[in-house]
């Protein structure tokens, strides 16, 4: 018997009393990554509140076992009613003095973070740049609609240099630093144990831990 997606039960069959929007092949992807922090009490941030059902949607998978922060340009989201472990901020995620001003005021780090916001090319750029190093160990990292990397009205477009797409792609070369023989900045290694490339989404993993050790000191060889 297949495994019930809490995620797409409650979009599909839940009582829902504000609106959700969403791509169906997202569900499947959140569940694979997000099931390991079920009873753990995850960190939840949110950019993009939009409406607010998608923020019902992690406390109901999470069976109210979380912490939210939800961030939103729009200040009507700050009049949406939530439960209390759900706390809405104001303000530009493409400002990152924005962010300054938040970690400032929040000292925390998360264990989930989505970006779910405006989806222009500036906007997701400087959000991971601003929030990446607040991922948790362990944790997660996912943006999605990437498709706007595509389209020109959200700055992007096909082999655009300036897309999200486009700076994402060199996470392959920093994740491999180790063996490009121009150095290259050891920092991404050391945080970051996979990335997951979907239809409009990327997913990255940090270690458990900071990893220091290169490589060739892991190598195993077994004994023939």
């Amino acid at each position: 018997m297949n495994k019930v997606n809490k995620i797409a039960d409650f979009f599909y069959n839940g009582l829902k009393t504000k609106t959700i929007h969403k791509w169906h092949h997202y569900f499947d992807i959140y569940d694979k990554h997000f099931r390991t922090f079920m009873g753990k009490t995850p960190i939840i941030l949110e950019i993009g509140v939009s409406f607010g059902g998608s923020i019902d949607m992690w406390n109901n998978y999470f069976n109210h076992d979380c912490i939210i922060y939800g961030i939103d340009i729009d200040k009507n989201c700050g009049t949406l009613n939530f439960e209390d472990n759900v706390h809405i901020v104001i303000g530009d995620q493409g400002n990152p003095m924005f962010w300054d001003d938040f970690f400032e005021k929040n000292n925390i780090h998360f264990d989930i973070v989505i970006d779910d916001g405006g989806h222009t090319m500036q906007q997701q750029i400087i959000t991971f740049e601003k929030v990446y190093s607040r991922v948790k160990y362990g944790g997660i990292y996912l943006c999605e609609d990437l498709h706007t990397s595509y389209w020109d009205e959200y700055g992007g477009g096909y082999l655009n240099k300036n897309s999200f797409i486009e700076y994402s792609k060199n996470f392959i070369d920093l994740i491999n630093a180790y063996h490009v023989r121009t150095p290259l900045s050891l920092d991404f290694r050391k945080d970051t144990f996979s990335i997951t490339f979907y239809d409009s989404i990327i997913v990255l993993e940090k270690y458990s831990e900071r990893d220091e050790k290169h490589p060739s000191s892991q190598v195993v060889r077994a004994n023939t």
